[in-house]
């Protein structure tokens, strides 16, 4: 998300490992991985000779990239290009298999190695506006099992090769930051965000749960709250599934941050523990002997005016319940004045545990794009939105909305100072009771939808357009025209 501004300005993919404890920490700073670029989206695997396989987004060059240190060196090597969200698994044999959201195109992809060494790429969903948020994994077998979310449809999507040849299929409503796991008995479970609406309004954010089982999937909501993110999924030995997810909450001075929370339904029933507070990334594995390991990043400074507070500057922590309590340390970074963007932990045939993270720096100033500058629209309802573009950066965002019961009326305007980045070309604007999302259709025509819920007056929901400014274009509606020319000719005889 891009809350101050969205470049990464550190190329850096730090791994650490513990070699006895947390008193015997090593920070390994792989600057050769993605030296001189921007990081986005990294994961990682390690295979059972205790080699590093990491994936990972160039945002500079624009690149999906695969690196490791089998050989002994830092190797890295070109993928694709222009794709996102990838997701790194090893089978059996130690054959990379990666997933990913090929952006150029709208579709999910998926990549391996073939004999030759060469990248064997083909497209699984060809549908529009599919892969995001995709996880991948295997079975015993070494079928490949994905998770990804329908952007259009807003559906959480399944797709498995494990009949011969690649099927897709639809799982559930929502989808978004799924992860997906395979147990001893080859039963898919997969975790994902989605959205619930109470009897008066009000709309959740929810952790779900879904399973394939006797030919068909079953769906479970784990919890909601405000805002959920960072869900990571995994299944121990007797097939009990673990969740770790951070929950959003609000306090009355305007910070927002979140609480980091473990759930697991080995009792029979979901039940879930308080791990740590000012938490805002997070990462889990199980150990053979059924230990959760955890890799989060906590905050500790904020920045913003009230309601509208975001983090600038976090640190690494890791946390164990290998003692029957969870144990937190806090790991030194190379660079305290930047923020940690990534963080994901895994674990070698040792059950050491090997944390990475990215860092990157929010005081610079956005990249271009063809959407930079300000857009101006209406509402269904005949009300004024506005916002600003630069990069990836969404700000200053405005819109005013009606919502009614039979209690009352209300009229919301909503300001949002910073509030998302684009993906692609679509975002989302969450805040101050409301969610709202985008979609660019060329760099100067936008729509979208927007809900917003009252305590007191209810919910109500819509839809949005809105053009975006041209020099000359004084009448703002996407182009230069005799009318414009006309009408300051108009301005400047008064």
């Amino acid at each position: 998300m891009c809350k101050i501004n969205s470049l990464f300005v550190v190329a850096v993919i730090i791994l650490l490992f513990y070699s006895v404890g947390f008193s015997s920490v090593e920070i390994i700073d792989y600057q050769n991985i993605a030296s001189q670029t921007t990081v986005k989206y990294p994961s990682m695997k390690i295979d059972s000779s205790n080699n590093i396989h990491i994936v990972y987004y160039d945002l500079q060059n624009e690149e999906l990239n695969y690196a490791t240190n089998s050989s002994g060196n830092w190797l890295s090597e070109v993928v694709d290009k222009k794709c996102l969200y990838p997701s790194i698994v090893l089978d059996s044999m130690g054959n990379v298999h990666i997933s990913y959201f090929d952006s150029a195109r709208a579709n999910l992809k998926y990549a391996t190695k073939n004999f030759e060494s060469n990248w064997e790429k083909i497209t699984i969903d060809s549908s529009e506006y599919v892969g995001k948020y995709s996880s991948i994994a295997v079975d015993s077998k070494d079928n490949i099992h994905i998770s990804y979310y329908d952007s259009i449809n807003v559906k959480l999507k399944y797709a498995s090769n494990k009949s011969g040849n690649w099927t897709v299929e639809s799982v559930g409503i929502g989808g978004m930051h799924t992860t997906i796991a395979i147990d001893g008995q080859d039963t898919v479970h997969i975790s994902y965000q989605s959205t619930a609406t109470a009897t008066n309004g009000t709309i959740y954010h929810t952790v779900n749960y879904a399973k394939y089982s006797n030919n068909e999937w079953s769906h479970e909501i784990v919890t909601l709250s405000i805002g959920v993110s960072d869900i990571s999924l995994a299944v121990d030995s007797q097939n009990y599934v673990h969740l770790i997810y951070c929950i959003e909450v609000s306090s009355n001075w305007g910070i927002n941050s979140y609480l980091l929370f473990h759930s697991t339904n080995s009792s029979g029933k979901w039940e879930d523990e308080h791990i740590a507070s000012n938490t805002q990334l997070s990462s889990m594995y199980i150990d053979s002997s059924d230990k959760i390991h955890v890799a989060y990043s906590e905050c500790y400074k904020w920045v913003g005016a009230a309601g509208s507070m975001f983090c600038t500057k976090s640190v690494p922590v890791y946390a164990n319940n290998i003692t029957g309590s969870w144990q937190n340390e806090t790991f030194s970074i190379a660079d305290e004045t930047l923020q940690i963007k990534s963080i994901s932990i895994d674990n070698d045939s040792n059950n050491k545990p090997y944390c990475y993270y990215t860092l990157g720096d929010d005081s610079i100033v956005c990249s271009s794009s063809p959407y930079d500058g300000d857009w101006n629209g209406k509402t269904n309802q005949g009300h004024e939105i506005n916002f600003k573009v630069q990069g990836e950066c969404i700000y200053d965002f405005n819109i005013k909305t009606e919502v009614s019961s039979e209690q009352c009326a209300l009229t919301a305007t909503t300001n949002i100072p910073m509030s998302s980045s684009i993906s692609v070309k679509d975002f989302i604007v969450s805040g101050n009771s409301g969610y709202y999302t985008g979609h660019f259709n060329n760099s100067t025509n936008s729509y979208g939808s927007w809900a917003y819920s009252s305590n007191k007056c209810g919910y109500g929901s819509g839809t949005w357009e809105a053009s975006k400014k041209i020099k000359g274009d004084y009448n703002n509606n996407g182009k230069v025209d005799i009318s414009d020319v006309m009408a300051v000719m108009k301005e400047i005889s008064k």
